[in-house]
């Protein structure tokens, strides 16, 4: 972040002030336990904790201002400036939303129910080559984490790569305020967070709300493996660039083929091989090559680029452990990931290899929950697996139905994630390809820890 003095700061957030304005700020921060030397502190009021119970200790840190909603009482170290507004957070968003037109970056804010994360990586990594790139802080993809991430940017960054994320009707409209996108991506709808939309249609809406915030001009990306999701496009923005593998995508790849450690493909007659796995990954880096060339980047430069891209932490993460292949997919799961993970471990499974799947629960699908855990009940049972281990209680529903047909999976269930890695521990044999798959709640990477602590890690 560029120093910016409080009285621009205090004007950007429409703050009522209390003190002189003649001092700078370095930077921004909502945890009081990574405030530096010269940062602004926002006392965000969370489920959990209210950043105002620890105003003494950003302070102590060196918090030079402090945004806040309630009066702040006694003195403080450091004397801070105080800056007092309706809403914490709503001020964090216009912070973030006045830095980003200032400093002019060009934008490109990815929004999808899958591959938001490994896409957002793609393009990150191509447009390196031409591009001084900024991308977002880990997932940080909600109305706290997106503005933290604009914020972030170092004022000599070019471009910023953002992720969007929504969990209920209206969020990607406000983060899109905030982004102010040049460039949109649509990696795909599926069934994704349901438990805050009414059904699929009310959640295709509101990822293609993104569209509304683009310039005219402004490059619209979508999945055209999804036909319908770009005809619903085309009635929220003229100019729609499809990619995919469909022969409609502009942007098409063809020619694919899936191997263990790689996927083979072609993109616009270039022959390219990708050391990522799986048609899910294909997918994410058509989007991001539809995106590097709408920056102006040339189809060779993206296609060498995308040669050298390495997968992303805890997302179809292929790990080494010792004589055991895993592939550690814990950070999230909906319906349409696991039907990708399920084809990636078919894929990277050799001739005789025995396939472990252990299952976490799939979150935020309300009352289709169930519906969705039977699904992919049908699915396993079809998927070759040798051995299932269902987490928690929704992913009972998974064991449940593959118990109930004539199968060779043997199945074992465990309440929570602890007693599966005893479970685990014991089950898991030499030469075993084994993939961990569950949404962030169900606590999986204690099971990655589980099994690097019973055999040698070495990561591939």
């Amino acid at each position: 972040m560029r120093p910016m003095s409080i009285l621009n700061l205090t004007e950007a957030i429409l703050g009522r002030p209390d003190g002189p304005k003649d001092r700078y700020v370095t930077g921004v921060s909502t945890d009081s336990r990574t405030v530096k030397g010269g940062d602004c502190f926002f006392a965000i009021r969370g489920e959990r904790f209210d950043g105002h119970d620890f105003l003494q200790q950003a302070c102590q840190a060196g918090a030079r201002c402090l945004v806040v909603e309630r009066q702040v009482c006694g003195p403080l170290p450091g004397n801070p400036y105080v800056i007092h507004v309706p809403d914490t957070v709503a001020a964090l968003g216009q912070l973030a939303r006045y830095y980003r037109l200032k400093e002019g970056f060009k934008v490109i804010a990815i929004t999808g129910s899958v591959g938001k994360t490994t896409t957002r990586h793609i393009i990150a990594h191509i447009a390196a080559e031409a591009f001084k790139v900024h991308q977002s802080l880990r997932n940080y993809n909600n109305q706290i984490g997106l503005p933290l991430s604009v914020l972030e940017a170092a004022p000599n960054s070019q471009l910023l790569v953002l992720e969007l994320g929504t969990n209920r009707p209206g969020e990607i409209g406000y983060l899109s305020s905030i982004a102010c996108p040049d460039l949109a991506v649509l990696t795909g709808v599926w069934p994704a967070h349901l438990e805050g939309f009414r059904d699929i249609e009310q959640l295709t809406r509101e990822k293609l709300s993104i569209g509304y915030y683009l310039d005219q001009d402004g490059p619209f990306l979508v999945n055209a493996d999804q036909p319908s999701l770009l005809e619903h496009a085309r009635k929220v923005h003229e100019n729609i660039v499809g990619f995919g593998l469909d022969s409609k995508a502009k942007v098409r790849g063809t020619d694919a083929r899936f191997r263990p450690d790689r996927t083979d493909f072609r993109l616009d007659g270039i022959e390219i091989t990708m050391p990522l796995v799986g048609r899910g990954n294909l997918t994410n880096a058509l989007a991001a090559a539809a995106a590097c060339l709408c920056l102006g980047m040339d189809i060779r430069s993206i296609a060498d680029a995308i040669k050298t891209m390495r997968t992303v932490h805890m997302r179809a993460e292929p790990v080494r452990v010792g004589p055991v292949t895993v592939i550690n997919d814990c950070y999230n799961a909906n319906p349409a990931s696991m039907t990708n993970a399920l084809e990636l471990l078919k894929i990277m499974a050799m001739p005789g290899q025995r396939r472990v799947f252990v299952c976490g629960q799939m979150a935020e699908l309300g009352s289709h929950s169930e519906h969705f855990h039977r699904q992919l009940g049908l699915e396993v049972r079809e998927a070759g697996i040798d051995l299932l281990v269902a987490v928690g209680r929704p992913a009972a529903i998974v064991a449940q139905v593959v118990s109930e047909a004539p199968t060779t999976t043997q199945v074992a269930y465990a309440s929570d994630a602890g007693e599966a890695c005893k479970i685990l521990c014991q089950l898991v044999k030499a030469g075993d390809i084994v993939l961990i798959k569950g949404s962030r709640i169900a606590g999986l990477e204690a099971v990655m820890e589980a099994l690097e602590q019973r055999f040698a890690v070495t990561k591939t």
